[in-house]
């Protein structure tokens, strides 16, 4: 890949055979990425600002090898006195912590394709020896993958008004259900960012006809394509059929059974192209049976979607607790039948977490049969929440449509229903379990004739109305006020693991 400096200095200073490049290069070796112990108990001493032994952001002169400290200005006051402007070399230095390197003379952090490459070297050897093989790459892009961006420049041009993802699909007879859920997927971030920029790679035999994930793949590419005619999901539907038969045939279906069902399939896609996946046989009702008998899986799926939640059972004879831990994709939210007026979000959470007694039970620490208490709560929040309310009762002779109002939230907070141990008032903490909503599905009609349509959050602050093919604009008021059966909901702040 051809070298593209981002400015005159770093080309002077750093450029291939320059005395200041082996320079670079040793510094990453020795004090950025270190790999002997000897090295990293060198840096530990060595990595900091020679004015006020600071070990935040030190940064090395290029020039002289002086450590100063970037937020007290001890490195930039430092290479100004010593290395004034207009002198024949570039004023750089290198960052400690990360290897970047600072020009001094544009004021700004500068990068090199070559560069970048003989840090990622350091640091792949540097964590090789440490014995952790899974770390952080920078992403380099290729040359084809630059040559489609020359080539498509139109979708670099992002503004407010971006129209850019927004597509109807073609009803291909009772199918709103799956339009509805197709439109919560494409609009879902983390899932979009996924399926745009990792090329997906299925192990199969003709993956375009018996892979799930290969589809989504194309959905996510015909949304973001330029062309703005409604979309017929014929193939989508297909595979669905082929995968999972309860689904199959024109019939109207449940939109939260399809969104399960599609979960699923994707989950087993993944794993069964990672070499570790179950059977295609699996049905979705053994979804919950198989995530806890599998051990953690890291596909897109269960990193978006997947929770836990925490079960107490309380012995009220020693106040002994009996805890399991379960996950799951959704949260089923029953609804309170006894009033017909308004509900809320809050009050069906806080219905769902209410200790519930249980009657007798055998304690496991007294050894007697005692009264018990038990009480479920969020163990560990998604980072995409989906909440979905019964609305529809099959009881006996006695099937129904709930139509009451639920009132939702567009900014919710999920800490007051999480485990006693989550729950802390520290405000980084409290930030992490904040949720903002990104998609609303909802049915009218009755259970045995109606209609699915959903709203979908575009550019951040505009709300569009999906119904079919058809896409229009509508204020945050209406998706507030709208009845209300799939409320999708993204973390406002994102947690990072190393795994």
């Amino acid at each position: 890949m051809a070298t593209a400096y981002t400015c005159e200095h770093l080309s002077t200073q750093l450029g291939p055979g320059s005395p200041g490049r082996g320079q670079y290069e040793m510094l990453l070796k020795r004090l950025v990425y270190p790999r002997s112990p000897v090295e990293r108990v060198l840096k530990s001493q060595k990595q900091k600002c020679a004015q006020c032994d600071s070990m935040a952001r030190v940064h090395a002169c290029l020039l002289c090898v002086h450590f100063g400290c970037y937020g007290n200005g001890h490195i930039q006051g430092h290479v100004d006195a010593a290395h004034p402007a207009g002198g024949s070399q570039a004023r750089l230095s290198v960052d400690l912590s990360s290897g970047q390197v600072y020009c001094h003379d544009c004021s700004d952090y500068r990068y090199d394709l070559s560069l970048l490459q003989m840090l990622r070297q350091c640091r792949r050897r540097a964590f090789k020896s440490l014995g952790v093989p899974n770390f952080f790459e920078d992403w380099i892009p290729s040359e084809e993958f630059l040559a489609v961006l020359a080539k498509n420049r139109l979708n670099l041009r992002v503004s407010t008004n971006q129209l850019l993802g927004l597509r109807g699909l073609v009803n291909l007879g009772n199918t709103c259900f799956m339009s509805c859920i197709v439109q919560a997927l494409v609009h879902t971030p983390v899932l979009r960012d996924f399926f745009l920029l990792d090329p997906h790679s299925s192990l199969r035999e003709h993956p375009a006809l018996s892979c799930l994930v290969c589809e989504f793949a194309r959905l996510f590419r015909e949304f973001y394509s330029d062309c703005d005619n409604p979309f017929v999901p014929s193939s989508t539907l297909h595979l669905i059929w082929v995968h999972a038969h309860h689904l199959a045939g024109y019939e109207q279906q449940d939109a939260h059974e399809f969104l399960m069902a599609a979960l699923n399939l994707l989950h087993q896609h993944f794993q069964a192209d990672s070499g570790s996946g179950e059977p295609n046989g699996c049905t979705v009702g053994h979804q919950l049976q198989l995530q806890q008998q599998r051990s953690p899986c890291r596909c897109i799926v269960d990193q978006v979607f997947s929770g836990e939640f925490q079960s107490d059972l309380k012995c009220l004879g020693c106040d002994s607790v009996s805890r399991t831990i379960d996950p799951f994709w959704d949260i089923s939210l029953d609804m309170n039948t006894l009033t017909s007026e308004s509900q809320t979000l809050g009050c069906s959470l806080e219905r769902y977490i209410a200790p519930e007694h249980r009657g007798k039970i055998r304690c496991f620490r007294c050894q007697t049969v005692q009264d018990s208490i038990k009480q479920l709560t969020f163990r560990k929040l998604p980072v995409v929440a989906c909440f979905h309310f019964k609305r529809f009762q099959h009881a006996c002779l006695n099937h129904r449509k709930i139509s009451t109002h639920i009132s939702f939230p567009e900014l919710l907070d999920m800490t007051p229903f999480m485990s006693s141990k989550a729950n802390h008032d520290d405000s980084l903490e409290r930030l992490g379990k904040q949720y903002r909503l990104f998609c609303v599905v909802n049915h009218s009609g009755s259970l045995s004739a109606g209609h699915y349509t959903c709203y979908v959050r575009h550019n951040c602050n505009t709300w569009y109305k999906c119904d079919d093919h058809q896409i229009s604009d509508v204020p945050v008021s209406e998706v507030l006020t709208s009845e209300g059966y799939l409320l999708f909901y993204h973390k406002v702040v994102l947690d990072y693991h190393v795994t």
